[in-house]
């Protein structure tokens, strides 16, 4: 037994063994330690069939002699024999700390690492998901800001945005003193193309008159559909808008082939010029109106407007207002 635990000792896969009874007094121990000495707390609760794993220094007990070593690990087993499992004492041994700390820290290296690499691959991954989600918001975003202020249809500029055009233009105009013409443009008859050839052909003409108008017009000018058949037009700096509405007029008239068919449709055209006719951007689309209402009426083609045309302005001459300067 001295010469088995010696070897297993001299390898150091073990650092102490004795064997005691059931009094927890030492019967056995490999470097005669602990004889004669009264049992440790330990012994007598492993006597009592309890089985207790502790760190501690080597040589640390109170009844043990000698420097104290490296941190160990300490057990006490009850020991049994025959196959009736009755105690019949208590084993202590001292195992080497060392190994458990060096395979419990490779685990935890091991655990870390993975870990680690798990959060990477993991942030990657959502950081990927954010992007792709982020981009898909933003392209909703940038397409629901478009949508807010062009027509669905035509991608021309809507009511909403052609207001704000407006305004923009009036203000520059009266920092350079320059003329703005303000158009509205009524199809005639549209409704006969929609009810004869159906909403989808009659979508199709709006599309092409649009990018007819479009084409037409110079860079500083702007075009917007105001809503069904009614467009606006702004005409910056133009000394006879007069002219230029009657071009664009005749190139609304020119015909367009739709379904294999070919259509034409003449259009109404009323028109203001700022400051003129007054400097308010809704006051200004109320007297186009009411010009384009005159043209479409006596069947002019464009038509100026004038107070005289008013029916409903008690006062013509009091239209003209020039808006606080913070509008701007």
């Amino acid at each position: 037994m001295t010469r088995l635990v010696r070897n297993v000792v001299g390898s150091g896969d073990v650092l102490r063994l004795r064997l005691r009874d059931q009094a927890g007094a030492v019967v056995f121990s490999d470097d005669g330690s602990g004889f004669h000495q009264a049992p440790e707390d330990e012994a007598l609760d492993a006597a009592r069939g309890k089985e207790i794993v502790r760190l501690t220094p080597f040589n640390s007990d109170s009844v043990d002699t000698g420097k104290v070593g490296p941190t160990s690990v300490e057990v006490y087993l009850p020991l049994h024999s025959g196959s009736s499992h009755r105690q019949v004492g208590v084993m202590e041994v001292y195992l080497p700390y060392a190994p458990i700390a060096a395979d419990v820290g490779a685990g935890l290296s091991a655990l870390y690492r993975n870990l680690a690499i798990g959060l990477t691959l993991l942030y990657l991954i959502l950081f990927g998901i954010s992007a792709f989600v982020g981009r898909r918001l933003r392209r909703q975003v940038r397409t629901n800001a478009y949508l807010a202020e062009h027509d669905a249809l035509t991608n021309l500029p809507n009511r909403l945005y052609f207001h704000s055009r407006v305004q923009a233009v009036l203000c520059r105009g009266r920092e350079t003193a320059r003329s703005t013409t303000i158009a509205i443009i009524d199809l005639d008859r549209f409704k006969e193309v929609n009810d004869t050839l159906g909403h989808y052909n009659g979508d199709r003409l709006l599309t092409a008159l649009s990018d007819r108008m479009a084409s037409h017009l110079r860079g500083l000018d702007a075009l917007a559909r105001l809503g069904g058949d009614e467009f606006g037009v702004v005409l910056v700096n133009v000394k006879e808008p007069e002219e230029v509405l009657f071009r664009l007029r005749q190139v609304i008239e020119h015909e367009v082939e739709i379904s294999g068919l070919p259509l034409s449709v003449e259009a109404s055209i009323g028109y203001v010029v700022a400051p003129e006719h007054g400097d308010d951007v809704d006051e200004l689309l109320q007297l186009a109106d009411v010009a384009m209402y005159v043209a479409k009426a006596q069947h002019a083609g464009v038509v100026r407007y004038e107070p005289s045309q008013n029916h409903y302005d008690s006062e013509p001459a009091a239209g003209i207002r020039t808006p606080a300067c913070d509008r701007c």
